[in-house]
């Protein structure tokens, strides 16, 4: 974390197949020009034919602080 922003990247396949990518940004409070918190996610692969990367989700462009504003609610992630 570097003030009061952290981000993470990974990459895999989805049953078995494919070349994705995930990149994970937030930004804490101070962190941000607004003082709100913010979350963002990228999810991408690449198209086997060219290899060029084809964007599947990005709410990571959505300001120029990177990520969405998250007014209010709760994120699960896995299963209960």
């Amino acid at each position: 974390m570097s003030d009061g922003r952290v981000q993470y990247s990974a990459s895999g396949t989805v049953n078995g197949s494919g070349s994705y990518r995930l990149t994970l940004a937030a930004s804490f409070g101070a962190g941000s020009r607004d003082g709100r918190h913010r979350f963002g996610i990228r999810i991408s692969h690449l198209y086997p034919v060219t290899q060029a990367e084809v964007v599947d989700y990005d709410n990571l462009a959505a300001n120029s602080e990177g990520s969405a504003v998250n007014a209010a609610g709760t994120m699960l992630i896995g299963a209960e």
